[in-house]
């Protein structure tokens, strides 16, 4: 963090992956090898290190879109989806217990469309089962996407003591990998 200027101005600034060098009367910090500002010393005010936390799930989650009904169509779970604006549900056994049982994404009603079936005759406890990969809220936005990846899925149900308390999806964790 840095807080330079002259009587007149003064600038705040929190700089990520920088390095700092000071050079002939200048304080410089660089990103890589490119020098990225240049200021004289004496309008330095301030130059701190600041460790900043790493991102976490939680603070990247959302309320998941939730169905509580295993025998619900496709047609209804691609309905919730689109109301909510999201690519993905979680069914919970029960809205007492929030325990996930299954994630339906977009892919899935797309993959089932694909092979002829109609979404009004599918239910959801049609398609294969899956136990759901889920997080806990206080893990980093890089193990988030570390597991998607590995685990070749884009939807991760968030849960707290077995509960769902809420849903992170691939571009989420990429947005908190961009601000750590």
């Amino acid at each position: 963090r840095m807080v330079y200027g002259d009587g007149e101005q003064v600038a705040r600034e929190t700089f990520a992956g920088v390095t700092v060098e000071q050079e002939d009367g200048w304080t410089v910090l660089f990103r890589g090898r490119d020098a990225i500002l240049r200021v004289r010393d004496e309008h330095v005010r301030s130059l701190e290190r600041v460790d900043q936390r790493p991102t976490r799930v939680r603070d990247l989650m959302r309320p998941p879109v939730v169905s509580v009904e295993r025998d619900a169509h496709l047609a209804a779970a691609a309905y919730l989806m689109k109301k909510a604006g999201d690519s993905a549900l979680v069914v919970v056994e029960d809205e007492a217990d929030l325990k996930p049982v299954a994630v339906i994404t977009d892919t899935d009603i797309a993959a089932a469309v694909a092979d002829g079936k109609d979404p009004n005759d599918v239910r959801i406890s049609d398609l294969p089962a899956r136990r759901p990969i889920t997080v806990p809220p206080d893990e980093t936005a890089t193990a988030a996407a570390n597991l998607m990846v590995a685990s070749r899925i884009r939807h991760l149900p968030v849960v707290d003591d077995g509960r769902l308390v809420g849903m992170v999806d691939i571009v989420d964790a990429c947005r908190g990998l961009m601000t750590n």
